[in-house]
């Protein structure tokens, strides 16, 4: 199954990457005309946790790696690797919004407003 046919079965609100907007989404967006495929009928919202931490503290380096060991207090094993990116990322996102006040990292993108849809961290 494709990413395509993923996102169209789980509908996320959001796809957020480190480094999104600069790398990430250029990739995903390359990938998809090179293979012929097309971004879902329901608009997701790609969002970037390096401009989210940039934006909202004040850290000495916005890299994957600083922000997982500041926020979660570990190292990154595999940096660069999908899965591993993935799991950094989010963990990072959950754990910062926290410090800002919010129960989760889908509350700070909602503004404290409720949703359904969850925002799948890539």
């Amino acid at each position: 199954s494709s990413l395509i046919e993923w996102i169209d079965k789980c509908q996320p609100k959001y796809l957020v990457a480190h480094n999104n907007h600069g790398f990430d989404l250029k990739i995903l967006k390359f990938n998809l005309k090179k293979f012929g495929e097309k971004l879902p009928k329901k608009q997701v919202v790609n969002r970037d946790s390096l401009e989210f931490v940039r934006n909202e503290f004040n850290l000495a380096s916005n890299t994957l790696a600083f922000c997982l060991k500041h926020f979660c207090g570990r190292v990154q094993e595999e940096p660069h690797d999908a899965l591993a990116d993935s799991i950094a990322c989010k963990d990072v996102c959950e754990a910062a919004a926290k410090q800002l006040g919010f129960l989760s990292f889908d509350q700070y993108l909602e503004g404290q407003k409720g949703t359904k849809r969850k925002a799948f961290l890539l």
